[in-house]
C-alpha cells in the first residue's frame, strides 16, 4: 500500500491519501486532509476552505492535479511512502533562523535557539532603521515580519526596537524569534 502527500502552493493545507488496497491501483482514496497547523479538517471546514477534494474521495495522481488546477489551486510537493508515518516524517517541521548578520555587525551574532533570540552589534554610526540581513533558514521555512515576507539578503527593516520574526516550517509549525540589535559605543 503506498501513501502519498500533495500540497497547497501556500502550504497552508495538504492532502494525504492512499491506495484503495489493489495491488498497481491507480485510484486512490483521500484518507487526511490537514491545515498548515497540523490539524485534521472536518467535512464543514474542508468545504469552507473550499479545497480541491473531500475525505473518502477517490481520485488518481493526475485527476488530483487537475481538479486542484480546476479550482484555481497550485499543488506543490508530492510525497509517496508505503508507511503513513514515514510520509509526514518526509517534511520538516524545524523553524529554525541558523545564520544571521549584517555587512554592518562588529563581531557575530548570538543565536539562542532554546530562547528564540538573535542578538547582534552593528558598528557605531550604523542607522538601524534600514539594515538588510543575511539569513539561512531550516530546510524549506519561510520568515515574515507581520505580514511582509523576508528574503535573506533583500529585505530592509528598522531595528531600533526588537523585532520579531515568524519563521514557518515546512510543515506549517511556527516559531517565533527575536532579533535585537545593539550600536556599538564610540
Amino acid at each position: 500500500m503506498k501513501f502519498y502527500r500533495f500540497e497547497n502552493y501556500e502550504g497552508t493545507w495538504w492532502i494525504e491519501y492512499r491506495t484503495s488496497g489493489m495491488e498497481n491501483s491507480i485510484t486512490e482514496k483521500v484518507t487526511n486532509i490537514y491545515t498548515s497547523n497540523g490539524l485534521d479538517l472536518s467535512s464543514e471546514m474542508i468545504q469552507a476552505a473550499a479545497l480541491p477534494v473531500h475525505l473518502g474521495d477517490e481520485v488518481t495522481q493526475v485527476g488530483l492535479t487537475a481538479i486542484a488546477a480546476a479550482k484555481g489551486f497550485k499543488l506543490l510537493k508530492r510525497y509517496e511512502s508505503n508507511s503513513a508515518t514515514t510520509l509526514n516524517a518526509a517534511q520538516n517541521s524545524a523553524a529554525e533562523i541558523l545564520t544571521y548578520s549584517f555587512a554592518e555587525q562588529t563581531g557575530e551574532a548570538t543565536i539562542d535557539s532554546d530562547a528564540a533570540t538573535i542578538d547582534i552589534e552593528v558598528a557605531n554610526g550604523t542607522v538601524v532603521t534600514a539594515l538588510v540581513a543575511t539569513f539561512t533558514l531550516s530546510t524549506d521555512a519561510s520568515a515574515a515580519i507581520g505580514e511582509t515576507p523576508q528574503v535573506s539578503e533583500t529585505t530592509e527593516n528598522d531595528f531600533t526596537n526588537p523585532v520579531e520574526y515568524v519563521v514557518t516550517s515546512e510543515l506549517g509549525g511556527t516559531k517565533t524569534w527575536t532579533v535585537t540589535v545593539t550600536v556599538a559605543a564610540a
